[in-house]
């Protein structure tokens, strides 16, 4: 379960290239908001060579056009158009792989119904742009997702922005990624490709660390039997 956190997003994308390569660990699953949402749907859809590429030309071309992303707002909306056109790119170029997706990668979304609800998006199809508009929902301030008015899953996904699964059939790894430790200014495009890559570095670090002692800095085991009311992880305390 990864949770919101836009361009510290690199922090998961390098676990999951350790978490990927560990014989002894599946995973089952994935559900994210946000950025949380789209890296797992990328890796799953794309493949990692292609997703870990992708995020860091995106890095070149940031420093190719420093103008475009001269102010808080330009960046947000230039990164957030960037994303919408491969949103669609990667709908079309992988709509028959689309089902792979299917009850293993799950994106929250915040809909308005009228108050705001986490929809929990967890199928997928080219048909009707679907896939295009789930992807797009968990991670944008606005898109409107079959019909309904939507925005960044964030929102509707409790404290840590954390969309726990709550039927209790494994034990949760959670990574929250505001509390990898990056500078904070971070999480908005540019991407700096060397803070990038030193952000996914940390995160294969912390990987290693939490798979052989437990530890990580943004990393956390739920277990089967923990409460996730509010998606929020909570382990009942052992009375001696």
């Amino acid at each position: 379960v990864v949770s919101g956190g836009g361009n510290f997003d690199a922090y998961y994308m390098g676990a999951q290239t350790v978490f990927s390569r560990v014989k002894d660990l599946t995973v089952h699953r994935y559900s994210g908001a946000s950025a949380g949402g789209m890296m797992p749907y990328e890796f799953v859809l794309k493949g990692e060579k292609t997703t870990v590429a992708s995020h860091f030309s995106y890095g070149e071309l940031c420093s190719q056009y420093p103008d475009s992303f001269s102010s808080f707002l330009s960046a947000a909306y230039e990164q957030d158009h960037h994303w919408r056109l491969m949103a669609g790119w990667q709908t079309q170029q992988y709509g028959p792989q689309l089902a792979q997706l299917n009850g293993v990668v799950y994106v929250a979304l915040t809909c308005f119904t009228p108050l705001p609800t986490l929809e929990w998006v967890h199928n997928y199809t080219a048909a009707g742009d679907q896939a295009t508009q789930a992807f797009m929902g968990t991670g944008t301030y606005i898109e409107m997702y079959q019909g309904k008015l939507c925005s960044d899953g964030g929102a509707a996904s409790g404290r840590d922005m954390t969309p726990l699964f709550h039927d209790k059939l494994r034990p949760q790894i959670i990574i929250n990624l505001m509390k990898t430790g990056a500078r904070a200014g971070m999480v908005m495009a540019p991407i700096n490709t060397t803070e990038y890559f030193d952000l996914a570095l940390k995160g294969q670090e912390d990987a290693v660390a939490f798979l052989t002692q437990g530890t990580g800095t943004a990393m956390s085991l739920c277990p089967v039997d923990a409460s996730t009311e509010g998606n929020v992880c909570k382990v009942a305390e052992v009375v001696v």
